[in-house]
């Protein structure tokens, strides 16, 4: 199994102006079900899914990978209203080439930067030296915007999970 060649060590909740980025937790249940069922959000990351069943997957796959990895999606919380906005953090499934930062918005919440702005903040924690990639279906043009405001170049094309084919964006070194 890959795992990342330095420690990562992250924090458990980071905040920027806008936002509280901090571990799932149950209670999050059924945003990551609205997520799950939110055709936009979904359309490049495996299609939608009755909220009950996008729920509960989404919350222990994130769950689960904070307690395989140590580190995994924030829950991404606006400061302004409370409301859950999506999910970004790293991972590092156990098939990917290198460690990943990703991200996901409800779609009402596209166009106000917050991906970028919380992406940035979840980066600033990664290990020097160690290459990142962000995994985007060729087809997601607002994903490679995000990407682009990250100083993120595409690099090569990957296929995971033998069906999910991907341009790896490389992040800036740290």
């Amino acid at each position: 199994m890959n795992l990342p060649t330095a420690p990562l060590t992250v924090p458990l909740r980071i905040e920027t102006d806008r936002l509280i980025l901090r571990v799932p937790e149950e209670a999050d249940m059924a945003a990551f079900g609205r997520f799950g069922a939110d055709e936009a959000a979904m359309r490049f990351l495996g299609g939608t899914m009755l909220p009950e069943k996008g729920g509960w997957r989404g919350l222990v796959g994130a769950l689960g990978h904070w307690t395989l990895r140590g580190f995994g999606f924030y829950s991404v919380i606006e400061k302004s209203t409370g409301d859950w906005v999506g999910r970004i953090g790293f991972l590092y499934p156990d098939t990917w080439p290198c460690l990943e930062l990703g991200w996901g918005l409800l779609s009402p919440y596209w166009g106000k930067g917050y991906a970028p702005e919380a992406a940035l903040a979840v980066r600033a924690h990664r290990p020097a030296g160690q290459r990142l990639i962000s995994c985007i279906d060729p087809q997601n043009i607002p994903s490679q915007r995000v990407a682009e405001k990250l100083g993120c170049q595409p690099k090569e094309a990957l296929t995971l999970y033998g069906t999910f084919r991907c341009i790896a964006w490389e992040h800036p070194p740290a």
